[in-house]
């Protein structure tokens, strides 16, 4: 039979924020540990949970925040705005004048790159609607068409949520900053009771056949599976890539 293993996860690169939500979130999720007669494991377990509600007071881990909140609002007024933009350009494409259809075609051509920015990570899409913002306000045919539409206020609205969304993720990383320095006395230490809880079940579940510990494992899995994107989206962060 093929070893079970959890998928890989680098706990150490979480910030002191996601950390305590995959512990937070592992402990919601696998409270039936508390039924399962592995003394060690259980031990293990309230020491992983127990250490990380105190990382949690030390670093000032709030349990919503509200700049997430106001990013979240910016975010869908975004893409609201972009939607919006597509429908008139469309719109338009059939039932405009000759010069309305003209113009129309011109900015699809212009905007077909931007139509799918939605789908891609939030934090991307903020260089991406600034790079179309830049290129529209460069381009005095695009202006002209823009125009010719009345979608001025549109693009207004966009380059506003743009910037507003950019300088409340600055004031959220600084406020993350904050807590990574709060909390790092101990960090290290939730991050070993995470791992030696997660070796614990690992070693338990090729061995023993037992429901409960398999859905344990699966359901630790199952979180784990969530946090390599926000990894990478700090590390990018930190490099200066974003």
């Amino acid at each position: 039979m093929k070893k079970k293993t959890l998928s890989t996860l680098n706990v150490n690169l979480l910030t002191i924020d996601d950390l305590y939500s995959l512990i937070k979130i592992t402990c919601e999720k696998t409270i039936i540990v508390s039924s399962l007669y592995y003394d060690n494991l259980y031990k293990l377990y309230v020491d992983m949970r127990s250490n990380n509600e105190m990382m949690c007071i030390l670093a000032g881990i709030p349990s919503r925040s509200e700049l997430t909140d106001q990013l979240n609002e910016m975010n869908m007024a975004r893409i609201a705005c972009i939607d919006e933009l597509k429908r008139e350009i469309d719109f338009n494409l059939i039932h405009s004048s000759r010069s309305g259809r003209i113009a129309a075609r011109a900015l699809h051509r212009f905007f077909e790159p931007y139509w799918n920015t939605s789908s891609e990570k939030t934090n991307i899409q903020s260089e991406i609607y600034h790079d179309l913002l830049t290129k529209y306000l460069d381009s005095p045919d695009v202006l002209g068409n823009v125009t010719e539409m009345g979608l001025d206020m549109l693009l207004s609205n966009l380059e506003s949520t743009n910037s507003r969304y950019d300088m409340l993720m600055k004031a959220r990383m600084m406020e993350i900053e904050i807590r990574e320095l709060s909390g790092k006395d101990m960090k290290p230490l939730v991050v070993k009771n995470y791992i030696d809880f997660c070796q614990a079940v690992e070693d338990i579940v090729n061995f023993a056949i037992s429901d409960d510990i398999i859905f344990l494992f699966n359901k630790i899995d199952e979180v784990r599976k969530t946090y390599p994107i926000l990894i990478e989206t700090v590390t990018e962060k930190k490099a200066g890539f974003i």
